[in-house]
């Protein structure tokens, strides 16, 4: 089995079993408890999301959003909500005990999960989503921020596609295409799991570049720390130049903001 799988499957075990015992809890006004409860999903959402196990972070994502609210006030606990969790939740064990005997990564059962998911939006008051093509991309106010970099790897790059917004369309979005993905980190990123630089390993040979930016300040701080919560605190600017589509860079789930296509007539 992956090393990274088997701990997540681990640390899954955990969770659950921790949110199993205390979801009846809720009720009880202990507010810590709650943040308890809405940490442990959120690890779940988190972790399943970098070992590309998209059944559970679907599931937890929206168990994730109904247990905030709870947290903010904007839902009063009660029996449908309880029942709902639990629902929700069991249904991620089953996948799990099913990721541990095949000893991979397993397809949920669409069906199943949709019904759970607009059960769990019900409870929330959300109506339920249409699926539509909705461009995900959001283009930088001036093109020349990404693409002023001497980069000899275009040379390889044949393919060129719009750089107008309104010329990207569902069919061409999902073609190998040269991307500039701008990441920027909190300095609390890695503290909580969240590791772009594995999460971009997981592309392989898709990723042509990359460039960071890091502060003198923090620079000192990755290197000099003293406790490791210290050396992950650290905030830094990424783009990384990623030629594929957008069917494989989904594949390991990597959380990133695309915000420009670049075609080969713009260098």
């Amino acid at each position: 089995m992956n090393p990274l799988l088997e701990q997540f499957l681990q640390e899954a075990r955990e969770n659950l079993a921790f949110i199993d015992q205390n979801i009846e809890n809720i009720p009880n006004g202990d507010k810590e408890l709650l943040n308890s409860v809405f940490r442990a999903a959120h690890t779940l959402k988190g972790g399943s999301g970098i070992v590309g196990f998209e059944g559970v972070k679907v599931i937890t994502h929206h168990a994730e959003d109904l247990l905030d609210q709870l947290r903010a006030g904007k839902l009063a606990f009660n029996a449908d909500i309880e029942a709902g969790l639990y629902d929700a939740f069991d249904e991620v064990v089953n996948l799990i005990e099913a990721a541990e005997e095949s000893e991979d990564v397993v397809e949920a059962d669409e069906t199943r999960t949709a019904m759970i998911v607009e059960r769990l939006n019900g409870l929330m008051g959300k109506s339920q989503e249409v699926a539509a093509w909705n461009n995900p991309m959001v283009a930088l106010p001036e093109s020349m921020s990404v693409t002023n970099e001497d980069l000899p790897f275009l040379a390889t790059c044949s393919k060129p596609i719009p750089f107008v917004m309104a010329d990207v369309t569902e069919d061409n979005f999902n073609e190998e295409r040269l991307y500039g993905v701008f990441l920027d980190l909190d300095e609390n990123c890695m503290l909580f799991g969240n590791d772009p630089i594995y999460a971009l390993s997981l592309l392989g040979d898709k990723v042509l570049y990359l460039s960071t930016c890091l502060s003198a300040e923090n620079a000192h701080k990755v290197l000099d720390g003293s406790s490791e919560d210290e050396l992950l605190a650290y905030k830094t600017t990424i783009i990384a130049y990623i030629y594929a589509s957008m069917k494989i860079l989904k594949k390991p789930y990597i959380t990133l903001l695309m915000i420009c296509f670049l075609s080969l007539w713009t260098w």
